[in-house]
């Protein structure tokens, strides 16, 4: 899957994340946007650098987990703030769009090492229309960064009525 579709992915879900979540942090909605749409693409890294390698690791569940500990014990310890992204709810936002990233890539006919270091089997599927999904043709990444594209103008158009009317 391309990392604009990983962007998308992660877009929508720091809009899902929001909408959850409203207003119980010091994470503003663009931040949490940013902070979630990086996380999304962050195990897209090494393919960057070498198209036959792709480590399994980043693509496991186990990432989110270990990334939300790691942000919310930095959170509990006496660090800044850095605009509220060292908090429980910006270890929330990252671990989202590191678990996007891999709910995404398991939707493909490839699949995603889900539980990598414990499953002797290396790539699971979403269950029933996960392996069915081919993600050759532009037409699905289009219409997930579509997707994303409306969903977050959608998302800032609440956010500014909000702050106009006062109700946020």
């Amino acid at each position: 899957m391309e990392w604009k579709s990983h962007l998308a992915g992660g877009l929508i879900a720091a809009a899902i994340g929001m909408a959850v979540i409203r207003g119980t942090g010091p994470l503003e909605m663009v931040d949490a946007f940013a902070w979630t749409s990086l996380f999304s693409v962050i195990p897209c890294v090494p393919d960057i650098f070498s198209r036959h390698f792709r480590t399994p690791l980043t693509h496991s569940l186990f990432v989110p987990l270990a990334v939300f500990l790691f942000i919310a014990l930095l959170a509990i310890l006496p660090t800044p703030d850095l605009y509220g992204l060292i908090s429980l709810e910006g270890a929330f936002f990252a671990a989202l769009g590191l678990a996007s990233h891999t709910l995404l890539d398991s939707f493909t006919s490839a699949g995603a090492p889900l539980l990598y270091p414990l499953v002797g089997r290396r790539h699971l599927h979403f269950p029933w229309f996960g392996p069915r999904m081919r993600y050759e043709d532009g037409i699905s990444h289009n219409t997930l960064q579509a997707v994303a594209v409306i969903v977050c103008a959608v998302a800032l158009l609440i956010e500014l009525i909000g702050r106009l009317t006062g109700s946020l």
